[in-house]
C-alpha cells in the first residue's frame, strides 16, 4: 500500500486517537463503584492483545504481558511482556507515515519484549492509568518482489495511557490504551538484496487487552 493511499486516512487516524483520548473521562461516572474490595498482598496480573489473542492470521502471533502489584504501593504495577507478529499493509504504511519514510512493498515482522510501569491515577477502582515500556524490538522485513530482506533491532520507550474495565468488578479486565513509542537508531543490522528499508522512529499504536489480575 502506497503513502498515497493512506494519505486520506491521516485526519481519520488522529481523530481517533484524539477521541479516544479526550472521550475516556467520559466514560466513568462519579458514582462508579470500586472493584471488590481486597486483602493487603501481592497481585499478579495476566493480559494480552485481545485481536492477537484470538487471531486467525497465523500462529506467530503472540502477546503476553505479566506484572505484580504490591500492597505497599497499589497503585503502581511492574511487569514484562512479550509479543510479535506481522503488521498489516495499513499499518505499516501508517508507521512510514509517522516517521516520514517510504518502505511500500516491505512485509514487516516485529518481535519485543518490554518492561511495563503503570500508575493508576485512583487505586480503589484502578480504571484510568498511564505509564511506559521500555524494551527492545527484533525486527525481520522482506520486500519479495526485489528478494529483499532488513533484519535489525532497536530500543522503545513507549509511553502509555489507557483505562482498564472491570465488567464483573473484579479479576477479569479489558484495558484500552494508546500511546507513542520512540525508537533508537537500529543496532545489529544485517541486509540482503537490492533494496534497504528505512528505519522507523515514531511506533503510534493502540490496542485493547484481555487480562485478569487474582
Amino acid at each position: 500500500m502506497s503513502q498515497r493511499c493512506f494519505g486520506p486516512l491521516r485526519p481519520l487516524f488522529v481523530i481517533a486517537v484524539f477521541s479516544l483520548v479526550t472521550a475516556a473521562p467520559s466514560m466513568a461516572r462519579a458514582d462508579e463503584p470500586a472493584v471488590a474490595p481486597e486483602p493487603s498482598r501481592w497481585h499478579l496480573t495476566a493480559d494480552g492483545d485481545l485481536f492477537t489473542l484470538f487471531s486467525v492470521a497465523g500462529a506467530r502471533d503472540y502477546s503476553l504481558h505479566m506484572a505484580l502489584r504490591s500492597p505497599d504501593v497499589p497503585a503502581w504495577i511492574f511487569g514484562l511482556g512479550f509479543f510479535g507478529g506481522e503488521y498489516p499493509d495499513f499499518y505499516a504504511a501508517m508507521l512510514d507515515w509517522a516517521s516520514g519514510v517510504d518502505n511500500d512493498g516491505f512485509d514487516v515482522r516485529v518481535d519485543g519484549v518490554l518492561l511495563r510501569g503503570l500508575w493508576f491515577l485512583d487505586p480503589a477502582h484502578r480504571s484510568f492509568f498511564v505509564g511506559t515500556h521500555l524494551g527492545v524490538l527484533r525486527w525481520e522485513n522482506r520486500d519479495d518482489a526485489t528478494g529483499s530482506l532488513w533484519r535489525s533491532n532497536q530500543v522503545v520507550l513507549w509511553p502509555a495511557i489507557g483505562y482498564r474495565w472491570y465488567p464483573t468488578g473484579e479479576a477479569l479486565f479489558l484495558a484500552f490504551w494508546t500511546g507513542i513509542g520512540v525508537l533508537s537508531p537500529s543496532f545489529g543490522t544485517s541486509e540482503e538484496g537490492p533494496r534497504g528499508y528505512q528505519e522507523l522512529r515514531l511506533l503510534p499504536f493502540a490496542a485493547v487487552h484481555l487480562g485478569v489480575e487474582i
